[in-house]
């Protein structure tokens, strides 16, 4: 079943850099975790989630403290947030 914008209802719309794709959970799945393993204790958000719109980033702070602040301000906007 298509919605209005021509995609799968079932399908997340994923955002890497300039690129737009369109894939499965399992597909969003397989990112993070390769973003988790690339940023691994380096104090980074790797991607948000709102809607089924996830926005991979490539996001460093500083430290633990400065890595919860921008953490809590995407989730005070709704969205999930997946850190490394």
């Amino acid at each position: 079943m298509f919605d209005s914008k021509g995609f799968k209802s079932k399908e997340y719309i994923i955002n890497v850099g300039n690129n737009t794709y369109y894939g499965e959970r399992s597909y969003v799945d397989a990112i993070i975790s390769t973003g988790k393993s690339a940023m691994k204790n380096k104090f980074a958000i790797i991607g948000v989630e709102k809607s089924k719109v996830v926005q991979f980033l490539n996001e460093p702070h500083g430290d633990k403290v400065e890595l919860d602040k921008a953490v809590e301000e995407y989730r005070s906007n709704g969205f999930r947030v997946y850190t490394a």
